[in-house]
């Protein structure tokens, strides 16, 4: 069965599963204190819960049969909520931030 531009219910079903998979991962990378998000070099604001929120609001509401480069790219348009920064931490405990 089809939708209108050629999207089959399959692809709505496993891009629905890969989104939630996706937010899953988000948040618990997020309470692991492994990952921050962050928009033009400042922390977003707002419990993990609030941020993950945010995420679930813009992200792309549906699979359209694009190139996985052309999904990529959504992490890069302004509608994306934030980038990851990613928390390691030295020998002394001390946190080190990669900003993606």
């Amino acid at each position: 069965m089809e939708y209108g531009l050629g999207i089959t219910v399959a692809s709505r079903f496993f891009y629905s599963v890969a989104n939630f998979i996706f937010l899953a991962i988000l948040e618990y990378l997020m309470t692991s204190d492994q990952l921050k998000l962050a928009k033009n070099g400042d922390f977003l604001i707002g419990s993990v819960t609030d941020q993950i929120s945010l995420f679930k609001e813009k992200f792309p509401p549906q699979y359209v049969d694009k190139k996985l480069t052309d999904i990529l790219i959504w992490f890069y348009l302004p509608e994306c909520p934030a980038g990851a920064v990613w928390v390691k931490y030295d020998d002394n405990g001390h946190e080190i931030l990669i900003w993606t």
